[in-house]
């Protein structure tokens, strides 16, 4: 439906006005399934592969600038070496993506220094996604080809970011382990760790901006 009207909108008509509120309107009731369907999975304590279908169906999520997703690429050359998947943005840009549940553990606790640091499940997820981003590099040809063949996109591997989707704000349970998770985090050079919160956070404000620009444009009567 949302296609339909911007068909429309592409002609010179004098009800654009009307139109043009009725796709914010469309986008509004898109993103309101979508946060239903985001607080369900949430709740439900959904596994790793149900998110990461999750997220393949709703890229934009993400970055509004990804157009399409590469599931379970091969990095390496003759061996086995596949993250969650690829994303490829208008530029045909690859990044990497690595989708682990929300409950996991990202903190641990050292007595002996009075600080944080990473959980064995975030230590090791962040280990496999830079060397996710180190194979990429290293084999940018020959994936950039597969892809070519396998789906008929032209990519380009360029410094692929590494992004993380894992956890939840609410295990920072006090100013102490805010504060060294934002130092651990902000301390990686080739990964990016999201929060499930924050997406989700992200999607509301954008709910926020749309109802907004609907409401300026007036009635929808």
């Amino acid at each position: 439906v949302e296609s339909f009207y911007m068909k429309i909108l592409e002609r010179k008509i004098t009800k654009k006005p009307f139109i043009e509120r009725n796709v914010l309107k469309l986008k509004e009731i898109t993103l309101d399934n979508l946060l239903v369907d985001f607080e369900n999975k949430l709740e439900k304590k959904t596994n790793e592969s149900t998110w990461q279908r999750f997220f393949e169906q709703n890229i934009f999520i993400f970055d509004s600038r990804y157009i399409d997703f590469v599931p379970k690429q091969n990095l390496k050359t003759g061996k086995t070496s596949m993250p969650d998947f690829l994303v490829h943005d208008i530029y045909g840009f690859v990044d990497i993506y690595e989708i682990k549940k929300p409950s996991t553990k990202l903190l641990k606790y050292d007595k002996s220094h009075s600080n944080y640091y990473w959980s064995t499940e975030m230590a090791a997820a962040i280990s496999q996604l830079e060397k996710y981003v180190f194979l990429a590099s290293a084999e940018a040809l020959s994936i950039e080809r597969d892809i070519k063949v396998e789906r008929g996109h032209c990519v380009t591997v360029v410094r692929p970011c590494g992004i993380l989707v894992v956890g939840h704000s609410k295990e920072l349970e006090n100013d102490s382990m805010k504060q060294d998770f934002r130092i651990l985090r902000n301390s990686l050079k080739n990964v990016e760790i999201v929060l499930y919160d924050e997406i989700y956070e992200s999607l509301k404000n954008l709910r926020k901006k749309i109802e907004s620009e609907s409401s300026e444009g007036g009635s929808y009567a």
